[in-house]
């Protein structure tokens, strides 16, 4: 599974979100489908980022890793030959979680960091179901 991980950049380098073309287009389309505005997702990424710990978000980061990996295994064993789209990885807006999502006319699959590491810690819930899901 091909994962496209934004989280550390988006913590290491200032402004990320404007300086690369693909996150841009990303967040674009992330307005357009969650239909939120421009300044929300910019305000919401900013306020998550400062309460974001680069060592929490190691820990998160390889949870969603072995999880996607896990469902990956189970999707390919039930389908054999299909083709998954790659996944985003981005620390998001307190918004959407997961979803499809069409950039530059290529599917992905995005996870918000966010609400996931909020989803981690709700009673009942299942990781392996959530990804398959999305």
């Amino acid at each position: 599974m091909n994962i496209l991980d934004f989280t550390s950049q988006q913590i290491e380098i200032k402004d990320f979100s404007e300086k690369e073309d693909f996150f841009k287009d990303f967040l674009h389309e992330y307005g357009r489908l969650c239909n939120i505005s421009d300044e929300f997702i910019k305000n919401g990424i900013e306020d998550e980022l400062k309460k974001t710990r680069k060592k929490n978000l190691d820990i998160t980061i390889q949870k969603i890793r072995y999880i996607l990996q896990r469902s990956e295994e189970k999707i390919l064993n039930f389908f054999r030959n299909i083709e998954i789209p790659p996944v985003i990885l981005f620390i998001g807006p307190f918004a959407w979680d997961g979803h499809g999502i069409l950039v530059k006319e290529k599917p992905y699959i995005f996870l918000n960091i966010t609400m996931m590491e909020h989803h981690f810690n709700l009673p009942g819930f299942i990781p392996d179901v959530h990804a398959i899901h999305e």
